[in-house]
């Protein structure tokens, strides 16, 4: 028997793939405790799992996210992915680590299981606590030569020309569009 820590984001697509894995884990007598929003509460404890609420600054509790982060309305194409992703995956860390940090402290975990966006859980890891595995919840991401950014919806290159557009685009959002978000996540990254 396992002590296991559920790391979710509080959304609906983030926390609904867990929950038959949470059932499993139970039934197969391992101790689970989820850190996740308030409005799962209840779903988690149905489940059999224990529930600790990620820190209240970043739970929406059921709010959608255009009314939690009201600034991203203003925001469109790239401009709001990119604050999207700063104030969702990189600026809760410090205040999500610190929460699993107490957790850890009453129950000492075997493993941690994340999801994509609950970077939390990796960097708990990464600096001593228990190993993790992340459950992701979207398409497989992973940049690779001849293969175009994620979200553009490109195949990869099979043509010269399709290989070379792929690759300069990759280039593109690395250096020019993307470089201000894998500084912040440095930064962040850095500063724990």
């Amino acid at each position: 028997m396992s002590k296991i820590i559920n790391l979710i984001t509080t959304a609906d697509g983030h926390f609904n793939p867990f929950v038959p894995i949470i059932i499993k884990l139970i039934e197969r007598k391992h101790d689970v405790v989820c850190v996740t929003g308030r409005a799962f509460k209840k779903r988690v404890e149905d489940a059999g799992a224990a529930f600790k609420p990620i820190p209240e600054k970043w739970d929406p509790k059921g709010m959608e996210i255009y009314d939690f982060f009201p600034e991203l309305k203003h925001k469109k194409g790239i401009s709001q992915i990119k604050y999207y992703i700063k104030h969702t995956l990189f600026d809760p860390i410090p205040d999500v680590l610190n929460e699993l940090k107490n957790v850890l402290e009453k129950f000492p975990a075997d493993l941690i299981i994340y999801d994509t966006f609950a970077v939390s859980g990796l960097l708990m890891s990464e600096l001593g606590g228990p190993p993790c595995a992340l459950l992701s919840v979207l398409p497989l991401s992973m940049p690779g030569k001849n293969i175009a950014p994620f979200g553009l919806g490109l195949l990869p290159g099979k043509s010269v020309f399709s290989k070379l557009r792929n690759n300069l685009l990759n280039t593109i959002f690395d250096h020019l569009i993307y470089n201000d978000i894998q500084n912040y996540a440095n930064k962040t990254q850095e500063e724990i």
